[in-house]
């Protein structure tokens, strides 16, 4: 009779997760642990739920913006949201109920609309899918909420968390997968100026930050200047004695960046003493502070500004090499630079 009942138990059971998908089933689970959790003060079920979730998983709904605004807390990550949870539980009774678990929007493709969207069929060969899972979380005890949140799943693990928005104008849920996919650009670049002919840079962006390193240096031994110390001695930097390193923070746009380098100028003077009596020379090192604030424009390749979805583009540059303490490094550079553009999530 035992065995009986276990195996009708086990069909029940069976039916009543059929027709469940993956994503549903992450959702249930997390919901589930978050309920022991809070019931039992078992940290087990806190790293349960957190090996739900991916490790940049950030949750936006109304609890926690609760949590922020209430408690002081800085982040927005699943950690603290469940830390929450559990701080909660210490101060009283806690019970968590997740139910209606649902799918929205079953494997959408994500691309980036930061600059616009791209036609589906080249976004569909290079975009990550995600699975929308909508669900109602009721508490109570000494924390009291009733929503509903969507739940962002991605092979198996959960990626945002955001309250269930309708958008009043369609009628359909609203979903945002701006802060999920992520535009980075890499360029390499060649400068030249009349103080430092070879200038090479290296730079990429994440979202409208900019950041890169220069190096550039001179390969002629022509005297540049020569400085007169007293009547005896003189000293000279000739070209080819030195060279700079920098780096290059801007902001990065589409189709241009504004950048503004700083770093230092390593030079070698040559000190020559000559007198009636006797003639002798030596060397020195010296340090000069230089900035170059440079502009530079990106073409796509093929030149077509509507498509939004190049990858490749052509950066003419210029820019000025400002050397405060020895002018006559400063000049103007123009250069020509490759940058190639990419989304990661």
């Amino acid at each position: 009779m035992k065995k009986e009942l276990l195996s009708l138990f086990l069909f029940i059971c069976g039916i009543s997760s059929f027709g469940q998908t993956m994503e549903e089933g992450v959702v249930r689970e997390f919901g589930d642990n978050l309920h022991n959790l809070c019931s039992s003060q078992d940290l087990i079920y806190f790293n349960r739920a957190q090996n739900l979730c991916d490790k940049a998983c950030r949750v936006k709904d109304k609890i926690m913006e609760d949590f922020i605004r209430k408690s002081g807390v800085k982040s927005d990550l699943v950690q603290t949201y469940l830390q929450e949870f559990h701080n909660a539980r210490k101060k009283g009774g806690v019970n968590v109920s997740v139910s209606n678990v649902r799918i929205i929007r079953k494997d959408e493709q994500a691309y980036s609309d930061h600059y616009g969207v791209s036609t589906r069929e080249q976004e569909a060969q290079r975009s990550k899918k995600y699975t929308t899972v909508a669900c109602e979380i009721v508490t109570n005890g000494t924390l009291t909420y009733q929503v509903q949140d969507l739940y962002y799943v991605h092979k198996g693990q959960i990626v945002k968390i955001t309250p269930y928005e309708v958008d009043p104008n369609t009628g359909k849920v609203k979903v945002d997968f701006s802060d999920l996919v992520s535009e980075h650009s890499l360029e390499v670049s060649y400068g030249y100026s009349s103080r430092f002919p070879m200038n090479i840079g290296v730079s990429t962006n994440f979202s409208y930050f900019n950041i890169g390193v220069e190096y550039g240096m001179n390969f002629s031994e022509e005297l540049l200047t020569t400085q007169k110390h007293t009547n005896f001695a003189t000293s000279t930097l000739e070209r080819g004695k030195y060279w700079y390193i920098m780096a290059t923070p801007g902001v990065y746009l589409r189709y241009a960046s504004i950048d503004f380098g700083m770093g230092n100028v390593f030079a070698k003077y040559n000190y020559n003493y000559e007198s009636v009596y006797t003639s002798s020379s030596n060397s020195e090192k010296k340090n000069y502070f230089i900035m170059k604030p440079k502009l530079t424009f990106h073409i796509p390749i093929p030149l077509n500004f509507k498509s939004r979805t190049e990858r490749l583009y052509i950066a003419p540059h210029v820019g000025y090499q400002y050397v405060p303490k020895c002018t006559e490094l400063s000049s103007w550079e123009f250069g020509i630079g490759i940058r190639f553009r990419f989304e990661t999530y």
